[in-house]
């Protein structure tokens, strides 16, 4: 018995065996139109689907890395430094590094308090002649009270 896909043979003239198309499934049938699914493709399904969930994990952990590296790089606020100083003691390079006063209000700072014998409340840095008014309540957080300040300066 013959099937279909089977090649016929038939002896030409010349002895030798002839090797003829093989016969169709069924007449009328075309190309074949379904989609071959097998190891392969699943396979290179399942590698997608790792692929998409390393992506997503590595943008989690990158956008909380990001997160972190904002929050070490802000600077405490005034109220929680605990480091402050003696004005009638401070270094014009201490005083330099205090909000609002620069290298050479540091440098007045020092030739008044010598003139004066030390200050005796944080209200004298309010002089315009020193570093003008509202400076007491900007530097109160950083330097130690003075005797005058009395309970005020005690913060």
């Amino acid at each position: 018995m013959v099937m279909p896909d089977q090649a016929k043979t038939s002896p030409n003239p010349s002895g030798d065996p002839e090797v003829s198309a093989p016969a169709p499934a069924a007449a009328g049938a075309g190309p074949s139109t379904t989609l071959r699914t097998g190891p392969s493709t699943e396979l290179r399904a399942g590698w997608l689907v790792v692929a998409a969930l390393a992506l997503t994990g590595l943008a989690v952990l990158g956008g909380l890395w990001l997160r972190e590296c904002n929050r070490f790089g802000q600077a405490p606020a005034p109220e929680t430094l605990r480091l402050r100083f003696d004005l009638n003691k401070a270094s014009a390079a201490e005083l330099d590094g205090l909000p609002g006063i620069g290298a050479t209000r540091a440098a007045r700072l020092v030739e008044e308090r010598k003139v004066r014998g030390g200050f005796k409340s944080l209200i004298e840095l309010d002089d315009p002649a020193l570093l003008g008014p509202g400076a007491s309540e900007r530097l109160a957080p950083y330097v130690l009270p003075l005797p005058g300040d009395g309970d005020a300066g005690r913060r």
